[in-house]
């Protein structure tokens, strides 16, 4: 098959894959390991083993991402003599076995009733939320013609199947071959990781090094329990320092007038609101030196956990008016909930954000959409990363940012990121912040040589 094809697979886990014949694989673990490279081949050899008989079914979670599928199956196809239907995005081979992309935008619908002798779920943490979802799936792989079926699936750690695919395939050690209780059908987990695809360049390691720790350890060494515990962890005297410690860093006993200053707030009401000020640095450094958090007191004046101290906008305004007083910002940024209406009467409601812009106070709306809190995250790990960080708060000023942020976790439904359900407030506006403020230190040493740097050689990027 290989020679058939021009292609051989990488010695270990990639060759292990294409030849096992267990009716269920994950194959994964760590990005740059070579799995998405390796569905063409396996769906092809399946294709020609079993001829009429054999229906590949290939499936990513959007259309978008489908594309790259394609096109990484395509040379593979052609080489075997199969001709494409673009319509009906489906490859026929000259033995009469076909080779079918889908996509799961729309949930596992369109291909229930269907009958498929594989089915390849590429990303499938990114696909399927559960595994009610997975096992509808799976009601399509049947064969009336005897052929061996297979369910493929290919994954790194995270996503919002994280948990489910986790428990099913983690619960004994990579490569053993283990059998469902309830219907006797034997599953495998084929771990592979960046060394074991020798195409790769090694820029693309130092990639995955720079990733925040939990990152590092889920997408450079495939680690599946990387994703648990607390998300951020400020350290004293590195992410956290005093006033004095400002000083001797600085040299100033409070940021000067000629740094740049910013705001952000996220809203609350029944919930905390959370306000944090920045003053910028020459070399791009953000210095977070004020917050004001409107969260809830018991009569003893402790504060509530997570519930907010229901202060009119206006009111929250004047008090941000008050704090900001003789500063200029370069920028003040806001979630986007100070655009919600808060109805007055009958006749309709009040924008949030006019009751600030009543006392002067503007805020620009960054954007809250789907992949929003992920940037943000990465853009708050990216300043935190490195000996010399480039976010530092002042430990006395932010009481609710250190007690929130020590206390968040990652959800069980989407491992990447933080339980929802927490007091993530002040998290939400600092990562605005540094997604608005992307960290670039500005060091004249860090342009030196880059001339001399020398591009990968073209057979490196081919792979990618």
């Amino acid at each position: 098959m290989s020679s058939a094809l021009d292609w051989w697979p990488n010695p270990g886990p990639q060759t292990g894959f294409l030849m096992c014949p267990v009716p269920e694989i994950l194959y994964g673990g760590a990005k740059g390991g070579g799995k998405s490279d390796a569905i063409g081949p396996k769906a092809v050899k399946h294709a020609l083993t079993y001829g009429e008989h054999a229906t590949v079914l290939i499936l990513r979670e959007t259309m978008p991402q489908l594309r790259d599928l394609i096109r990484r199956v395509r040379p593979h196809c052609l080489r075997a003599g199969a001709t494409y239907n673009k319509v009906e995005k489906t490859w026929t081979f000259p033995n009469g076995a076909t080779i079918i992309f889908g996509h799961l935008s729309a949930g596992c619908d369109p291909y229930w009733g269907q009958e498929y002798t594989m089915v390849v779920c590429d990303e499938v943490t990114r696909c399927l939320a559960d595994e009610v979802d997975y096992h509808l799936l799976r009601g399509s792989l049947r064969s009336s013609h005897g052929v061996p079926c297979q369910m493929i699936l290919t994954s790194n750690p995270g996503g919002k199947g994280h948990a489910w695919v986790k428990a099913r395939f983690m619960g004994v050690p990579p490569l053993t071959v283990q059998k469902d209780p309830e219907t006797g059908l034997e599953r495998v987990f084929i771990p592979a990781n960046l060394g074991d695809n020798p195409h790769l360049p090694e820029t693309y390691r130092a990639v995955l090094n720079q990733l925040p720790d939990a990152e590092r350890e889920a997408f450079l060494y495939g680690n599946w329990s990387s994703f648990e515990g607390t998300v951020f962890n400020f350290e004293p005297g590195r992410h956290v320092i005093t006033w004095a410690q400002f000083k001797e860093r600085t040299g100033f006993d409070r940021p000067p007038a000629e740094w740049n200053r910013f705001r952000t707030y996220d809203h609350g009401f029944a919930h905390p609101g959370a306000c944090y000020w920045y003053a910028v640095d020459h070399e791009g450094r953000a210095y977070v030196y004020r917050e004001f958090y409107t969260i809830a007191k018991d009569r003893n004046g402790r504060a509530i956990a997570n519930k907010g101290a229901c202060i009119a906008p206006r009111d929250v305004a004047r008090v941000i008016k008050e704090y900001s007083e003789g500063e200029r910002y370069s920028a003040s940024w806001s979630g986007p909930d100070i655009k919600a209406e808060v109805r007055q009467d009958q006749a309709g409601g009040v924008r949030i954000e006019s009751h600030f812009e009543a006392e002067g106070i503007h805020f620009l709306a960054w954007h809250a959409g789907d992949g929003s809190r992920v940037a943000g995250k990465q853009a708050l790990h990216q300043r935190m990363a490195g000996d010399e960080p480039g976010i530092v708060i002042i430990e006395s000023e932010c009481p609710h940012l250190l007690r929130t942020a020590a206390a968040l976790e990652y959800s069980k439904q989407r491992p990447e990121l933080w339980d929802k359900t927490s007091e993530d407030h002040a998290i939400d506006s600092l990562t605005g912040f540094c997604k608005m403020r992307p960290w670039a230190p500005r060091k004249p040493e860090a342009a030196k040589g880059w001339r001399e740097r020398r591009a990968a050689p073209a057979s490196d990027w081919m792979t990618l």
